[in-house]
């Protein structure tokens, strides 16, 4: 199992699934610049950032985008383990964050109710409720989604998927009334291997506001669309030297991120 586990880890920084460090010290030193009475003291950030388990900095983001708000509300998906590259680790066990976190893949369930505390929820994020559609794991689970997005991107090469069965589908908007997530919810964090896009024009942005979005693209067509969608409904992009295989958005009227 470690040779096998080494193998994975080996692929997955080939294909850019590296930890970034130049990313997350640069957010680190954003961080720590917050105007004074808003956010963490430099030793309080420096703590929160030797826990981060992002690979480019998205929960330090979420944490500027805040004013490192105590506590905040969260929703992920897809969240495989809840550690490994997680965009909300950190911002529940360290800073006391309550969410939600959405995972599909059944390989991951047992270990993502075991490291984590907060909301799970094991159906499939998507632009409509109570659907069943097929589901596609692979060989690498972080690369798992819906079948008929996956291969789609630039991780088209390690497309092996190992087993697929049907899954039921809930929309943002649907995911956030059953489990009555606040009006403002402080970060998104959205990866599901294609389908971002047509999760997010599903969405009614006038029933709840995100102080920070992220969503991956890995470089797809819809990558365009997703910034006009995002921008016409009050969100503007951040940090596009930094997001590499993400797109960064936060409210137009945050005052805490000017890049």
């Amino acid at each position: 199992m470690p040779r096998l586990k080494n193998f994975v880890s080996s692929i997955l920084l080939a294909f850019g699934y590296s930890i970034n460090s130049k990313s997350k010290k640069k957010l680190l030193g954003d961080l720590i610049r917050l105007p004074e009475g808003v956010g963490l003291s430099p030793v309080e950030a420096r703590k929160v950032y030797k826990s981060s388990k992002s690979q480019l900095g998205q929960d330090l983001l979420a944490l500027i985008a805040s004013g490192a708000k105590k506590p905040g509300f969260f929703v992920e998906f897809g969240s495989a383990d809840g550690v490994a590259l997680s965009n909300s680790y950190l911002l529940e066990k360290e800073l006391g964050w309550a969410g939600i976190l959405c995972e599909p893949s059944r390989s991951w369930h047992e270990d993502l109710n075991r490291n984590r505390s907060c909301i799970v929820d094991t159906r499939c994020v998507y632009s409509r409720t109570g659907e069943q559609i097929s589901f596609s794991e692979n060989y690498i689970g972080e690369l798992s989604g819906i079948t008929e997005f996956t291969g789609a991107d630039h991780h088209g090469i390690l497309d092996r998927t190992t087993n697929s069965y049907q899954v039921e589908t809930i929309s943002l908007l649907d995911l956030l009334k059953h489990h009555n997530a606040p009006k403002h919810i402080e970060f998104l964090s959205v990866d599901t291997e294609g389908s971002e896009f047509e999760i997010l024009n599903a969405f009614d942005f006038s029933q709840h506001t995100f102080g920070a979005i992220c969503v991956e693209h890995n470089y797809l067509q819809n990558r365009p669309k997703v910034k006009q969608l995002l921008e016409a409904n009050g969100y503007r992009q951040v940090y596009p030297e930094l997001s590499e295989f993400d797109d960064w958005f936060v409210l137009k009227t945050n005052q805490n991120i000017t890049g």
